[in-house]
């Protein structure tokens, strides 16, 4: 009951403020034209058509002009950071920093190829890392020979052989396989190679060659002798081996040092 009362209170009090309604409607259609109140012009209006801003160049140029921004920002910091940068990354980097002569540029050989212990001189004498090598071959006995023809006395008695040292500023970059491919290239040119594996930390000079280091004395092993008896009463035959590789021989690194360093 409570609710139907309800419904009827709204129903009624609808139809009353519908009858309002028709009363002021039927009021204003009996009054006259004259007796309506004039429509008035406040002002002119805020905005007029011809002062809307067109945008030019619409949703695709802004997208290419923003495109070409970044590009331009993009190629500013590469070579900021490029201006900034000291690593050396060609031949010509490589003569203004040490000033020195470039003797032999060696391609990039994948880790992969250098992780599998291969010297490209043997297995892929044609390859252009081969080439490179025997140009730093020849590049040495050049300036080898330059040394000699300096000094006369050492050219007039052949002078004494030639060393070699390999060594860079970080691991894996290649010293080692550079070792065993220049030693081949030597060979090929005529020349008795002994290989010396200098590396005390980690070796591994002589798995390019098929040696089993194993037992057997090596560089570090010549140190300690030299160091207790003296260089004239060692022999350095009973430290060097054959190789698979006719004419290199090979210096191992010897017994384990705690300290290479020192």
């Amino acid at each position: 009951r409570t609710m139907r009362a309800r419904d009827s209170w709204l129903v009624a009090s609808d139809v009353s403020q519908l009858t309002a309604l028709r009363q002021q409607i039927g009021e204003l259609e009996g009054q006259t034209t004259s007796e309506l109140a004039p429509i008035r012009k406040v002002g002119a209006p805020s905005v007029r058509p011809e002062s809307v801003a067109v945008d030019p160049l619409g949703l695709t140029g802004r997208l290419v002009v923003g495109l070409g921004l970044a590009l331009l920002l993009g190629v500013g910091m590469a070579l900021t950071l490029h201006r900034f940068d000291a690593r050396l990354f060609s031949r010509k980097d490589a003569e203004s920093a040490f000033r020195l002569p470039v003797l032999a540029e060696v391609p990039k050989v994948t880790w992969r190829k250098r992780r599998n212990d291969q010297i490209f001189v043997r297995t892929s004498p044609a390859s252009p890392a081969s080439e490179a090598y025997r140009v730093l071959r020849s590049a040495l006995a050049r300036a080898r020979s330059d040394q000699q023809m300096a000094n006369r006395e050492d050219h007039d008695r052949g002078g004494p052989g030639m060393v070699v040292l390999v060594s860079s500023v970080s691991a894996e970059v290649g010293k080692t396989t550079t070792v065993a491919n220049l030693a081949l290239a030597s060979v090929e040119a005529g020349y008795r190679v002994l290989v010396v594996s200098g590396d005390l930390r980690d070796p591994a000079i002589h798995n390019y060659f098929s040696v089993d280091p194993a037992g057997l004395l090596g560089l570090a092993d010549a140190a300690r002798a030299v160091r207790s008896h003296g260089a004239d009463h060692v022999r350095l035959s009973q430290f060097i081996v054959p190789t698979d590789a006719p004419g290199v021989d090979i210096l191992v690194h010897g017994v384990k040092v705690r300290n290479p360093g020192e």
